[in-house]
């Protein structure tokens, strides 16, 4: 049987685990490293690129480099959390036909669908380097309050991937999973040090609050852990509040400080903007491990320079916003669990944000107690999903998950209001039906129009679908009894029947999830992925010949060819920054410029005496660095 791997699909980087000997191991890539950037782009030849390569080419590429896709998946673009990301990134984002948010990469537009298919199969690929062997099967994490149709947007994300997605998974669930199964760090952690801690009560009883803040979602889930058996009793979150959102009030206070020293705004210059705040989250990553860090900026539209100094509660103050927005969520996940901070027995720490020392010191004053750091907040959740997928399997034993629907469902009832059936945080499986009736004398029919959301005004809620019922016997208003019956299986599936109790006339309906993509769209996708991995063999068959053709022809090169060849490469360069300079450059002034000019003349000087390939390299090399400087502020006049 082919391994299930479990797949951490984060904001900002994703992870992979897989079941090795009953117990979850991360998988690393290539280089040996744990986590892969979420980021995508596609480079000159069309190919896509993804992860750590497509990071490298953000400086230059910043309109065409998608990062934080997750935050748009199944969302659509008129949506405020859209509209209010839209500003603050390089890259643009439209709406699709479905009005869906969509994102556009070199003038396509591309859903969020397929960028997150290209994370995928970067996980997939590396999971079939470390393992050897073709994957095919996956369990995906989402956050617990990712609704009905993002929650089948990443699935169909998965089928893009050419993975069949045996289930979706909450993040939150999946840490406390791995936490469950003593494995975190390879330590006892539960028998060792947290049933010292709590003698009073059972050795086996444990109430968990898994507090999950990643790059672009917050999720805190409460459970209950007794002998083996997970019971989720709440979940909460907020699916737009993550390290996306400290970064953007680091930002604010960067572009704030550098009016105080320019009297500019360079609020509106989207690539600077991007470079504050690549070092705004420098300074935050750096912040984690020393009280103090300098900011500097170097050419910042190719004239200023500005260095600043932070410190942790300048950081702090400056995350007031976002951190005070974390609040709610507990305290609301512990109302509908029945439970008050003292009921915590462990708070575990998932997702990067959480090795902030300010985040550390909110969920401590949240639920009043400490909190485990000892867990990886990088791998916790992808080891999770793999525990769910031995599950799956039959490969984990004496472990059971209770989960919960994160969301309640319910139907619009006359005055476009909301009735909830099944409420949120309810255990599935599960299955309720309530009595209601007509609204008019006479009435022949029903329309029962399925919701998914808190919101008393049906509109403000997601709809599921819609289905009538015929047949009613003419009758008063409100003698007819109409039994609707709501069931959430075991794979979260949404059943939905109405009856009349008089004509025993009944209709059903199986709630199919809808991402926004047909399946239409999606076997198109699919048959254009194929097309482009034949084309893309071929390119790399024609690669190899051709190479293995220039290593016989280079085979006698000598050394006075190599050098040529870097002159020749130096020649352009110099060429190519010069024509720059002269027409769209020339407004570009200050010590920018002087120091390019400066390395154009050494440039020229070599050109013309060097004797030694490498120093023309090097002088090749140092001209590209410096002519990046004149390239943002050309990035900028747009």
């Amino acid at each position: 049987m082919s391994t299930v791997i479990g797949i951490d699909l984060g904001t900002s980087n994703s992870c992979v685990a897989y079941i090795k000997d009953g117990r979850p191991v991360v998988i690393l890539d290539e280089e040996g490293r744990n986590t892969t950037p979420s980021v995508y782009t596609v480079n000159a030849n069309n190919e896509p690129v993804c992860g750590y390569p497509a990071v490298a080419q953000a400086g230059m590429n910043r309109k065409n480099t998608i990062f934080a896709i997750k935050r748009f998946i199944g969302r659509k673009f008129n949506s405020t959390e859209v509209q209010d990301a839209m500003s603050k990134l390089p890259y643009r984002v439209l709406p699709a036909e479905n009005g869906d948010a969509w994102v556009e990469i070199n003038g396509v537009p591309v859903s969020a669908e397929e960028v997150s298919s290209h994370v995928l199969i970067r996980m997939k690929e590396i999971a079939e380097h470390y393992l050897h062997e073709d994957i095919k099967r996956a369990v995906i994490t989402v956050p617990a309050h990712f609704n009905d149709s993002q929650r089948q947007a990443t699935k169909d994300a998965g089928r893009l991937a050419g993975l069949d997605v045996l289930r979706i998974i909450n993040e939150p669930t999946a840490a406390a999973l791995a936490f469950g199964m003593n494995i975190i760090d390879g330590k006892d952690v539960l028998r060792e040090h947290v049933n010292k801690s709590f003698k009073e009560r059972s050795r086996s009883d444990r109430m968990i609050a898994v507090f999950d803040l990643g790059g672009g979602t917050f999720d805190i889930s409460i459970l209950e852990l007794r002998d083996g058996v997970f019971d989720v009793k709440a979940t909460n979150g907020d699916t737009f509040l993550g390290g996306e959102d400290f970064d953007l009030a680091i930002v604010s206070y960067l572009i704030e400080q550098f009016k105080k020293l320019t009297g500019r705004d360079i609020s509106s210059d989207k690539s600077v903007l991007q470079r504050f705040k690549e070092a705004g989250q420098n300074a935050k990553h750096a912040l984690t491990d020393v009280p103090k860090v300098d900011v500097e900026l170097s050419f910042v539209q190719g004239l200023e320079h500005m260095k600043i100094t932070m410190d942790r509660k300048l950081l702090e103050d400056l995350c007031k916003a976002p951190l005070k927005r974390i609040e709610d969520p507990c305290l609301q996940a512990l109302d509908d669990a029945g439970l008050v901070p003292s009921d915590i027995t462990d708070v575990i720490l998932v997702g990067g944000m959480t090795r902030m020392p300010a985040v550390k010191k909110k969920a401590r004053e949240i639920f009043e107690c400490d909190v485990w750091d000892t867990v990886n907040p990088d791998e916790a959740v992808a080891l999770g999903a793999a525990v769910q997928a031995g599950l799956l399997q039959g490969y984990v034993k004496g472990v059971s998950l209770l989960d919960v629907t994160s969301l309640s469902l319910g139907i619009e009832i006359q005055g476009g209001r909301t009735h909830t059936i099944i409420s949120r945080n309810t255990t599935v499986p599960t299955k309720k039906t309530e009595i209601f009736t007509t609204s008019a004398p006479n009435q022949p029919q029903v329309s029962i129009h399925v919701l998914q959301g808190e919101e008393d005004f049906a509109p403000d809620n997601k709809s599921l679908g819609r289905f009538e019922l015929m047949g009613i016997r003419p009758a008063p208003r409100g003698v007819p009894d109409i039994a609707v019956t709501f069931e959430i299986d075991a794979e979260g599936i949404v059943h939905v029947s109405a009856k009349d109790l008089d004509t025993q006339q009944e209709q059903r309906i199986e709630i199919i999830a809808n991402s926004g993509l047909t399946d239409y769209e999606i076997d198109k996708m699919l048959r254009e992925k194929r097309i482009e991995e034949e084309q893309k063999r071929a390119r790399d068959a024609r690669r190899e010949r051709d190479a293995e053709l220039a290593a016989k022809a280079d085979s006698g090169k000598d050394d006075d060819t190599e050098l040529r060849e870097k002159k020749m490469d130096l020649k352009t360069a110099i060429f190519m920054t010069q024509v720059k300079l002269n027409t769209e450059g020339k407004r570009f002034k200050g010590r920018g410029r002087v120091i390019l000019e400066d390395c154009l003349t050494t440039a020229r000087d070599v050109l013309a005496n060097a004797r030694d390939a490498g120093e023309v390299a090097k002088v090749l090399k140092d001209l590209q660095e410096r002519n990046s400087a004149l390239e943002e502020y050309l990035e900028s006049l747009w």
